[in-house]
């Protein structure tokens, strides 16, 4: 026991922390906005643009809600890594669940980074930014964390459930950013840049599944028939650039092309590089080579 709490009570004690300070961040804006004086009126909606009391409490507690958020993120990440790097039979489904689950919880509060933008639109942080705050830095890297271990670690059909559920994941929470990033009013190259960001960690997500299926189908298949699979991926990744890049050099604001061409260019040329080099180097693993880093 002692040998284990050695071992990560750094850790340990930045997940006390972390909760410490969004109780905190919670108190610090409840108390300074609790009947003070000398508020600037708000304009429409209940925001102002001017740097009134009640508006630098909110940026504070804003900061206090993303460290806090941080000092989560370090401590839970090595924890996230150790679940998800369990090895076979029912340790290999449990954390193929954790996983997915983590990635989900990734997916929904970046979802709520459209509350954080429309906040800092409009000027002020409002209780949806305040959640994004917290929730954007400390699920993210969680999320990464399973995406990495879920995909470098095989474990045979568990692997294979596995992509299926994080293409289904990262499809559903993509439509849902998506939707509401094109609907939001005003600020429209902000919100096309912001989407085109989202649209980018959607192509990221589907790296893995896409490399899984290349490995599969290269392991099953007869070798003219993947090959012509693989040169049709990477013709339309081609034409999806070429498209995006017209459409953003159109008023340089990314728009559907664009944000599309982030979605599918970026996962077929990462497949495209990995299997050249498995060609030409003879590497171990796709998934292994693409993620090595992490």
């Amino acid at each position: 026991m002692n040998e284990w709490l050695n071992a990560h009570y750094i850790q340990i004690a930045a997940i006390i922390v972390g909760f410490a300070f969004r109780w905190g961040a919670g108190q610090f804006l409840g108390n300074a906005n609790r009947g003070g004086k000398g508020s600037a009126p708000s304009g429409p909606g209940g925001k102002s643009s001017k740097w009134n009391k009640s508006r630098i409490v909110k940026f504070i507690a804003l900061f206090f809600y993303f460290a806090a958020g941080l000092l989560f993120a370090f401590g839970a990440y090595p924890l996230a890594q150790w679940v998800v790097g369990w090895g076979t039979g029912v340790g290999s489904w449990v954390s193929v669940i954790f996983g997915v689950v983590a990635l989900a919880a990734g997916w929904h509060s970046l979802s709520g980074g459209v509350g954080l933008i429309h906040d800092m639109t409009d000027g002020t942080p409002d209780d949806e930014a305040f959640k994004a705050a917290f929730l954007i830095p400390t699920t993210i890297p969680l999320g990464w964390a399973a995406l990495v271990g879920l995909f470098t670690n095989p474990r045979g059909v568990a692997t294979g459930v596995a992509v299926v559920a994080v293409s289904v994941v990262t499809a559903i929470y993509a439509h849902k950013i998506l939707k509401r990033a094109h609907t939001a009013a005003g600020h429209q190259k902000l919100w096309m840049w912001f989407a085109t960001i989202v649209s980018a960690f959607v192509g990221f997500a589907h790296i893995p599944a896409l490399i899984y299926l290349n490995d599969l189908a290269g392991g099953h298949l007869p070798e003219w028939l993947v090959w012509m699979l693989r040169i049709g991926l990477v013709t339309a990744g081609a034409l999806f650039a070429m498209i995006g890049i017209g459409d953003l050099l159109r008023d340089w604001t990314p728009e559907k092309w664009s944000q599309w061409a982030a979605m599918y260019a970026i996962p077929v040329f990462t497949v495209l590089a990995v299997t050249w080099s498995q060609v030409t180097a003879n590497a171990e693993t796709s998934l292994n080579t693409i993620f090595s880093a992490f």
